[in-house]
C-alpha cells in the first residue's frame, strides 16, 4: 500500500459527506487508498461513489456493504479501489 505515505493527496468535497466526516484520497501508481474518519458522537451512513474493499476499520461496526458506508462514533476506514 505505498499510495498511503507516499501518494498524491485529494480530499473528498464536503457536499458529498455527512457532517462532521472527512475523507481523502491517496494515489500511487496504479493504487488509490480512501480514508474516512467520524468527527462526530454519533454513528454516520452514507454512500460514496466508487468500488471500495476494506482495508482496515477502526471500530467492529466500522464497514462498507453494498456500497454504504458505515461509521461508528468517531470511527474510521481505510478502504481500497477495486478496479
Amino acid at each position: 500500500m505505498s499510495a498511503i505515505n507516499s501518494g498524491s493527496l485529494e480530499f473528498i468535497n464536503r457536499k458529498e459527506l455527512p457532517s462532521n466526516v472527512l475523507a481523502y484520497k491517496r494515489k500511487a501508481g496504479g493504487e488509490e487508498i480512501l480514508v474516512v474518519m467520524n468527527f462526530n458522537t454519533q454513528k454516520k451512513e452514507f454512500v460514496l461513489s466508487g468500488n471500495w474493499q476494506l482495508v482496515f476499520g477502526i471500530n467492529e461496526t466500522d464497514a462498507i456493504r453494498n456500497g454504504k458506508i458505515y461509521l461508528d462514533n468517531f470511527g474510521a476506514l481505510v478502504l481500497k479501489h477495486l478496479n
